[in-house]
């Protein structure tokens, strides 16, 4: 028995390449793979689920800018919140 552990390639499967993505996909890329994270709901209180969701994304070091947000907090985790997510520059 031969067991094929190879990963193909953009050059083993040429039909594979796109060289545009469809507004489909944009929308998966900025989901996915977002540029920066407005994080509603942060929060400072211990064992909270906004302070460790928030935590989770400072610990696993977000590349990046992380916004927390919550109008009760000046800062989350050190991190400058803003009070409402539309006053973020």
């Amino acid at each position: 028995m031969v067991i094929d552990d190879t990963t193909p390639t953009i050059s083993a499967n040429p039909q594979v390449v796109r060289t545009e993505l469809t507004p489909a996909q944009r929308t998966l890329d900025a989901v996915l793979q977002p540029r920066s994270v407005a994080f509603i709901g942060a929060s400072n209180k211990p064992n909270s689920i906004g302070a460790e969701l928030f935590r989770n994304l400072l610990r696993y070091e977000f590349q990046g800018p992380v916004y927390p947000v919550n109008p009760r907090e000046r800062a989350v985790f050190g991190v400058r919140a803003w009070p409402d997510v539309r006053e973020i520059p």
